[in-house]
């Protein structure tokens, strides 16, 4: 286990759990972790689904765009997503 992070909103410390099959393994991904959360470059993992994320894109690009742009933005995302109708082409 390694601390990775601090939850901004909790306050908590983020750990990292993982196993492996020997310690030599487990040192060597310690070593790894551990530098590059020294360097900065460290990601840490994140719950957050694909859908949320694109929900916290959108309403943080929708101060800056119009609301044609955040609708049309909306009815790709939406399509990507596999929702709402689709206009018929003709084409199937």
């Amino acid at each position: 286990m390694v601390d990775v992070d601090i939850d901004p909103t909790t306050g908590k410390r983020k750990q990292l759990t993982r196993t492996f099959g020997t310690l030599k393994e487990a040192k060597a991904e310690y070593a790894r972790i551990t530098n590059r959360r020294q360097e900065g470059t460290l990601v840490p993992p994140n719950k957050v689904t694909v859908n949320e994320w694109l929900d916290q894109w959108l309403a943080m690009k929708a101060e800056d765009l119009e609301e044609t742009t955040i609708y049309n933005y909306q009815i790709t995302l939406d399509r990507v997503r596999g929702a709402g109708p689709y206009p018929s082409s003709g084409t199937h």
